[in-house]
């Protein structure tokens, strides 16, 4: 075998062994994560990425990190914050940040102005860990009925996280509370 062919056979060998590293999926729910000043955020890593989302603030996603490499906003003179009894006017001089949804179009909501609809936006969610095994992880939240704005609806927003993938699959699903339809 001449050398050429032993050096092409050892990175072809060392290759195999580096495509074939798998990382493991991991949930945690870590309290004042980053300092952020929030409690119960929940935390999803695999090697690949690393994810924040915060039920208290709208089960809003403030991290997601290819790597090191974070891929969002986030206003850190907002990190803590909590509006009390979702306040629509609790953010003046701009947002939190990160992953949000707000019901479209925007005039259509009562007013049809700035701010969204407050308990969608910053209210706080229920949470529910819906699968956590090696493979996936998948997290439901579950917001309150909104009362201003886009009044008679709620949000349900599903996350699931697969091993060895940057992928994360987001369903959003609008509830309608009232008896009457309602066009989102």
């Amino acid at each position: 075998m001449t050398n050429i062919n032993c050096y092409t056979a050892f990175f072809l060998i060392m290759y195999s062994f580096l495509s074939a590293q798998t990382f493991d999926l991991n949930l945690s729910i870590v309290n004042n994560y980053n300092e952020w000043g929030w409690d119960s955020v929940f935390v999803v890593e695999n090697g690949l990425i690393k994810t924040a989302i915060i039920p208290i603030i709208g089960a809003r996603t403030l991290e997601y990190n290819l790597s090191d490499h974070p891929c969002m906003f986030v206003n850190p003179a907002r990190l803590g914050f909590v509006s009390e009894d979702g306040d629509p006017y609790a953010f003046p001089g701009g947002g939190i940040g990160g992953y949000k949804v707000w019901p479209a179009p925007q005039a259509d909501w009562e007013g049809s102005e700035w701010p969204p609809p407050p308990i969608l936006a910053w209210g706080p969610y229920t949470h529910n860990v819906l699968s956590n095994n090696a493979d996936s992880v998948s997290l439901f939240f579950s917001s309150l009925e909104e009362t201003s704005r886009a009044p008679e609806i709620r949000f349900e927003r599903q996350y699931t996280f697969y091993k060895n993938s940057s992928r994360v699959k987001v369903e959003q699903i609008i509830i309608n509370a009232s008896a009457s339809s309602k066009n989102w």
